[in-house]
């Protein structure tokens, strides 16, 4: 089989669009080791296990949301999170302006595209009786 040749691209969006479309498996011998890589000005943020105890229902509609996001119920939660601490530490931020504001707030990420899917019935169910024992 002959070899293939990386092309060369005239944009961005024109090398995303060929390797979303083509495996680098085949061009591995066109590739050439990276000397002078720097990671700098990138952030490593260390996340922290905690453990929380949520109702069951709770659980069971949030899996079938996140499920519709395309993302797992535990990105989701984290997501969430993140979104309210930046929130918050904003606002905590306003009301301190002379004290060193830490940590640093969340960065905010996309969520892709929601599924169609509508939710299950005994979810629908479930998320009705949580919103009629909160009411």
């Amino acid at each position: 089989m002959a070899k293939k040749k990386i092309p060369h691209f005239k944009s961005d969006e024109e090398a995303a669009e060929f390797w979303d479309s083509h495996s680098l498996a085949d061009y591995w011998d066109e590739l050439e080791p990276a000397d002078d890589v720097s990671f700098e000005g990138v952030r490593i943020v260390r996340l922290r296990p905690i453990s929380l105890r949520i109702v069951d229902a709770n659980v069971d509609f949030l899996k079938t949301l996140a499920a519709e996001k395309g993302i797992g119920y535990q990105t989701m939660l984290r997501m969430w999170i993140n979104e309210r601490t930046a929130k918050e530490w904003a606002a905590w931020v306003r009301r301190h302006p002379d004290e060193e504001a830490e940590p640093a707030p969340p960065r905010k990420k996309a969520l892709r595209k929601p599924a169609s899917k509508p939710a299950s019935k005994p979810v629908r169910k479930a998320a009705a009786g949580i919103a009629a024992k909160s009411s």
